[in-house]
């Protein structure tokens, strides 16, 4: 063996050895996406399902024997979605309530509200009377945040197999 013959043997030998995409453990990976993106679809399910649920409760209680009435805004909170507290007097005692998630408004504005004659403490603003709907307001919303879940995963890892994260290389490879 020549000089050039042994030293190209030598680089050889003493290069690691390559690594190749395991689609087993890719799979694997996949799945355990899939399972805590499953998971977590549920848990908003779940909560979206009780709000849902305790919202419309108080709109059927109200509709019973709906009596409408102004009430001042003295709160606001939230910044995308903005919920409002609110203030109304009826039969000279004070009652304070929120809209559920729909203001659009200000501190000190008169709004409409509807309560119930027999629990004027139970009240419900009149923009939000209409009953939400588990199919749509739960069930699809639950489901586009899974596929939201699932596609920012995938998203991830095929960023961070195209940067070379070395740790997410030594998961989903093996050695030649």
């Amino acid at each position: 063996m020549n000089r050039q013959e042994r030293r190209a043997y030598e680089r050889e030998q003493s290069k690691k050895p390559r690594r190749k995409i395991d689609w087993n453990k890719v799979k694997k990976s996949f799945k355990t996406i899939l399972l805590v993106g499953f998971s977590f679809a549920v848990l908003i399910f779940c909560f979206s399902y009780y709000v849902i649920t305790d919202q419309n409760n108080i709109r059927t209680s109200v509709a019973k024997e709906p009596q409408t009435t102004i009430a001042k805004v003295t709160f606001i909170s939230g910044k995308g979605v903005r919920s409002a507290e609110y203030e109304y007097i009826i039969n000279g005692r004070k009652y304070e309530n929120s809209t559920f998630h729909s203001f659009n408004g200000n501190v000190g504005d008169e709004i409409c509200i509807e309560y119930s004659i027999k629990e004027p403490n139970v009240s419900v603003y009149c923009n939000e009377k209409e009953m939400q709907s588990v199919k749509e307001d739960v069930i699809l919303f639950s489901i586009e945040m899974l596929g939201f879940i699932i596609l920012v995963s995938i998203v991830l890892i095929l960023l961070q197999i195209i940067i070379g994260d070395k740790k997410l290389m030594a998961e989903i490879t093996s050695r030649k």
